[in-house]
């Protein structure tokens, strides 16, 4: 008797492998420095590994604590890490192209998870 509880012991715990769920929301967004644009929205799908910001297309990478958020064209580079864990967000920008090629500007602030009313 003492032997089969065993390994139904065992085998519950060998079985409960624990998953996260991804996650999949928008995200309002809220610098923390004075001279930046304003707040703005975030749609993130881990699953399929996109996040649109506006119209604006994003390719997601996940990495245990953080999301990793890059779009490029010929114009700009835009590059956003957000904690997971806090909401702390970094945000960059690099010209790539016309006279102001090479500037960078970058914010910091805060997300955190909204539903979106439309």
């Amino acid at each position: 008797m003492k032997k089969l509880l065993g390994i139904v012991v065992l085998g519950l715990l060998w079985c409960n492998v624990g998953t996260a769920e991804s996650f999949f929301g928008s995200l309002l967004c809220q610098p923390g420095n004075a001279n930046s644009l304003g707040s703005w929205y975030i749609s993130i799908d881990e699953k399929n590994k996109k996040a649109l910001e506006g119209s604006l297309p994003y390719k997601l990478t996940n990495k245990i604590d953080e999301f990793y958020l890059l779009h490029e064209n010929k114009r700009i580079k835009l590059e956003i890490i957000i904690d997971r864990i806090t909401g702390y967000y970094q945000r960059e920008m690099v010209l790539k192209s016309g006279v102001e090629k090479g500037k960078r500007t970058f914010e910091t602030g805060m997300c955190d998870k909204k539903d979106r009313k439309f």
